[in-house]
């Protein structure tokens, strides 16, 4: 009889870790589906505080000591033009003009991109607005 229990609890702990290796590969399923969380894990573990914004232009908004970056993120073909960079600034002038409390931090508008993603002219115009306006090429592993 106590062999018999002995079976039922080794099975049930590892049906349980079974269950738990299932969740945490659905997890990074979910984080690898979906550009934005990645990115967003990716500066956490750079040491920065992450929030998420998730509108048209603005998706991530970093802090880090005195310094506030908003990310937008795009994993797909769009090409991005000086439009879209001027949209972008916009919608950051939009918010800081209701959000007073960042007025005394160093403001930066950055994408974060899957790939090479700009326009010969935008790509020209953010070499020369280094001061205020970077990017990132963030490559998703979608196969971890």
């Amino acid at each position: 009889m106590n062999l018999l229990r002995w079976l039922k609890i080794k099975l049930n702990r590892f049906r349980h870790k079974s269950n738990e290796r299932r969740e945490v590969d659905k997890l990074v399923e979910t984080i690898n589906s979906n550009y934005t969380l990645y990115v967003a894990n990716i500066y956490k573990e750079r040491g920065y505080s992450v929030w998420e914004y998730n509108n048209k232009n603005i998706n991530l908004i970093l802090k880090k000591s005195r310094d506030i970056i908003f990310i937008q993120c795009r994993d797909n073909n769009s090409h991005i033009d000086i439009d879209d960079i001027r949209e972008f600034k916009s919608e950051v002038d939009r918010f800081m003009g209701g959000n007073q409390i960042f007025k005394n931090y160093n403001i930066k508008l950055k994408y974060a991109l899957s790939s090479f993603l700009f326009e010969e002219s935008a790509y020209r115009y953010i070499k020369q607005n280094l001061e205020w306006i970077d990017y990132d090429i963030i490559k998703i592993n979608r196969y971890s």
